[in-house]
């Protein structure tokens, strides 16, 4: 399959993945399958006219199998690691035994499903008596401590509060970074409450207010609430740990972070009558050099760019399909016309091949004057045009005009003119008049439909409307109520 290294990334993104696909596709037989139920015409007349219609549809096929891999191995990728993670607990054990949560994990509801055999009537009659199976969902309460195993799970939980608490400090005597207050012991379920004697320097979060004491520093006490329920009982004990605030002491990048702020403070002070104000230049030995903060935004947009191009991939069908019916509504507006117009040249006097060029013509010449948007219909008016300058038989290429737009009206037009070509039906002009009196009357129900589907998609937006101003009469009525 080397030809596909030639295929655009652009348009085939997921091309990586198209060997994989065509594999499947032959394997299953997926293809032959599929290949014969698809109206490829109607496909090529919209994306792909300048590729055969096998190979048009394969890539087709290649794009929709490829999406619906990725996704598959994706989900695949994050069963796997949800499964690893769940460690692939099991509550039941040996048959009999619930595994209970561990201290402070609440209840866990446990699905089961319990047969009841009766043992006796299988000696009595020699047949089992067997009910269910039933599915059941029995709650299991966590596991809880005896009077002894609560005053040691307090003890053990205050020999880990206290190793928490210090964070980074070295010791009790010397705090001098922020405490870390931590809400629960792991594993134990008790929870625990700071109470701090001074919140002028410690807060509620740990965090010290010592840019300003002594160097000798300050003792404070912090009380530390250890809380630890169960159903309506709770049981708690209080911990009084001693602490020694200190000064506050700064590594040399915080040192000199802090002595830039104060410089700033200052230059900001002394030119507050100026229209601008002078940055520090310098910071003891150190030079400053300022830039300005341009924020980046292009790492957001590429994430959302894949996001929307995942989305665009998986609704690849529905859009075809919503090309392929504006081509078709398009085409059969445009045929009216197209008929009167060959009508008229073929009553004046043109040849049936002098009255196409000409209608090819004068679109053409409309087109470069307006630069108004392409016809499908005109368009394969044109690819026929050419092929009859190129010198291939009116009756083959009138063929391959109506098998190409694949619609029904067009496919009789060129049947009406290949048996007047092959039998020199006199009565062209009539048929075409009554073909173009029957195409005026399918427009106007055609133009009558998509009315009516205009008038059920504006349905939302008004409801929406609708919703909105119940809402401006409803709100501040019930204000005035509460008033």
């Amino acid at each position: 399959m080397d030809w596909l290294q030639k295929l655009s990334k652009k348009e085939h993104s997921l091309k990586a993945l198209y060997p994989m696909a065509d594999w499947i596709l032959s394997k299953s037989g997926l293809f032959k399958k599929l290949f014969g139920i698809k109206d490829i015409s109607k496909y090529l007349g919209v994306l792909e006219s300048n590729l055969k219609p096998e190979l048009a549809y394969r890539l087709h096929l290649y794009k929709q199998v490829s999406t619906v891999l990725l996704i598959l191995i994706a989900f695949n990728l994050l069963s796997m690691m949800s499964a690893i993670s769940s460690g692939g607990f099991n509550h039941l054990i040996n048959g009999l035994y619930l595994k209970r949560p561990g201290y402070g994990k609440g209840t866990a509801n446990v699905k089961l499903q319990v047969r009841m055999v009766n043992n006796q009537s299988a000696q009595e009659t020699g047949e089992n008596e067997e009910y269910g199976p039933y599915d059941l969902i029995i709650p299991v309460s966590e596991q809880v401590y005896t009077p002894d195993e609560m005053e040691e799970a307090f003890e053990k939980a205050f020999s880990y509060v206290k190793n928490e608490v210090l964070a980074d400090n070295a010791s009790f005597d010397r705090i001098h970074g922020r405490l870390n207050f931590i809400k629960s012991v792991p594993g134990t379920g008790i929870k625990v409450k700071w109470l701090p004697d001074d919140y002028r320097l410690i807060g509620p979060d740990g965090s010290l207010m010592n840019d300003s004491i002594d160097s000798a520093g300050l003792w404070t006490n912090v009380t530390a609430i250890l809380i630890y329920e169960l159903n309506e009982e709770i049981h708690s004990r209080e911990y009084v740990i001693s602490l020694r605030i200190v000064p506050k002491e700064y590594e040399k990048e915080e040192l000199l972070q802090k002595m830039l702020k104060e410089s700033i403070q200052v230059a900001d002070e002394e030119s507050r009558k100026e229209d601008s104000m002078k940055l520090p230049e310098e910071l003891a030995d150190y030079r400053l050099i300022w830039n300005e903060d341009q924020k980046q935004n292009s790492s957001s947009l590429f994430v959302m760019g894949i996001l929307l191009a995942a989305v665009a991939w998986i609704g690849g069908n529905r859009e075809l399909e919503k090309k392929l019916k504006q081509r078709k509504e398009q085409m059969l507006i445009d045929y009216p016309e197209i008929i009167n117009k060959f009508t008229l040249l073929v009553n004046a006097g043109m040849t049936i091949k002098q009255a196409w060029l000409k209608i090819t013509d004068d679109y053409e010449r409309l087109l470069m004057r307006s630069g108004k948007k392409r016809r499908f219909a005109y368009e394969e008016f044109v690819m026929t045009a050419r092929e009859l300058r190129l010198g291939v038989p009116e009756s083959v290429a009138y063929e391959r005009f109506g098998k190409r737009t694949g619609l029904i009206q067009y496919i009789k037009f060129a049947s009406l003119l290949n048996q007047n070509l092959k039998k020199g039906n006199k009565n062209l002009t009539q048929q075409l008049i009554h073909e173009a009196q029957e195409a005026f009357a399918e427009r106007k129900e055609l133009a009558k439909r998509l009315g009516e589907t205009a008038g059920t998609r504006l349905l939302a937006p008004m409801m929406a409307m609708l919703l909105i101003v119940l809402l401006m009469i409803m709100i501040p009525a019930f204000m005035s109520f509460k008033i």
